[in-house]
């Protein structure tokens, strides 16, 4: 097996590991704000997607529009546009 097509089942298992921590599918973004640091590591997120991860559901709980539903179904490009465009309406809205 070549690193690109084990590519897809780690992501699909970490995936996997991360809706089951978070209590199932829908993934919802009070259920991730749940999970604490030692339970995103465990799941597979390096330390820096576990902070991503959890920077992004309050951001959402603060007027971000992030789609949790859409991603699997995106382009990586289209899913990073509406992440960073979440994150930073967030943001600026906390700002204010």
């Amino acid at each position: 097996m070549t690193t690109a097509t084990a590519a897809p089942s780690i992501i699909a298992g970490i995936w996997q590991r991360l809706v089951d921590s978070a209590g199932g599918e829908p993934l919802m973004p009070e259920a991730l704000r749940r999970l604490r640091m030692p339970t995103l590591r465990r799941v597979g997120l390096s330390r820096q997607k576990a902070t991503y991860v959890r920077e992004l559901a309050p951001a959402h709980r603060r007027g971000g529009s992030l789609d949790f539903v859409a991603p699997p179904d995106m382009a990586d490009d289209e899913v990073i546009l509406a992440i960073s465009t979440s994150w930073w309406r967030s943001v600026g809205g906390a700002m204010r």
